[in-house]
């Protein structure tokens, strides 16, 4: 339970990402992008002002998301016979 706690730790001083935190920081990624991506379970503490509960949640390396996210950003290669055509 502790592994969970400092994973989540690691989450407010912005070294992983939850799928929240990483379609705040990077709008036009979905649910589904991170898929794929190595994760690891951080446990939430409760909140006090909207009454959640302490629940788990599926956390992602910062610098994982950021190398996704500069990858999906990045314009797709042309082909050179397109080119040509133009």
């Amino acid at each position: 339970m502790a592994a969970k706690a400092e994973r989540w730790r690691e989450v407010e001083a912005g070294t992983r990402y939850t799928y929240k935190t990483a379609m705040e920081r990077y709008p036009f990624l979905n649910v589904s992008s991170c898929n794929g991506l190595p994760s690891e379970i951080a446990r939430q503490p409760k909140n006090e002002r909207s009454g959640a509960r302490a629940r788990d949640v599926k956390t992602y390396l910062a610098r994982d998301v950021d190398a996704l996210a500069a990858r999906l950003a990045a314009p797709e290669p042309v082909d050179p016979r397109w080119l040509e055509v133009e």
